[in-house]
């Protein structure tokens, strides 16, 4: 007998990280978001930061779908890296309050303020960047 059913594609994963001003950071979340995925992105993120005085780090989750609580474990490096490098806050695009209350957890464990956006068009306009290229979601690695 064949089956005519097909199957959906695996879910893309991805963390992407980039520089939009002098000091302020994207990181765009997609996917189910594993430790070792956060793991292995945090090599990405740190020299981001090291260009950075006194950086502002925007967390952009509206196209992850969920993750791995070990995750939390592994985004408190990514916290401990922004927090040594001289960040000083960050901005948190995300519904899910399962993600909401893990970052403000581990971000007030570190003592750095968190402040939560709908979009990333609020949180740029709150910061006044504006970007010659309106962009939701970063481009395919």
């Amino acid at each position: 007998m064949v089956s005519s059913e097909l199957t959906a594609p695996a879910e893309q994963s991805e963390i992407y990280s980039e520089s939009v001003s002098s000091n302020v950071i994207v990181s765009w979340f997609s996917g189910y978001i594993t430790p070792e995925l956060a793991d292995d992105r945090r090599v990405q993120f740190r020299p981001l930061l090291a260009r950075c005085s006194t950086p502002t780090w925007i967390m952009e989750l509206t196209a992850m779908t969920g993750f791995d609580p070990r995750t939390v474990a592994a985004g408190a490096k990514w916290l401990r890296a922004f927090k040594e490098s001289g960040g000083r806050e960050i901005l948190f695009i995300s519904a899910q309050s399962a993600a909401r209350a893990a970052v403000s957890g581990v971000a007030l464990g570190m003592r750095i303020p968190v402040r939560f956006f709908d979009d990333l068009d609020e949180c740029f306009k709150t910061l006044g960047i504006i970007l010659p290229v309106r962009r939701s979601i970063p481009p395919l690695i």
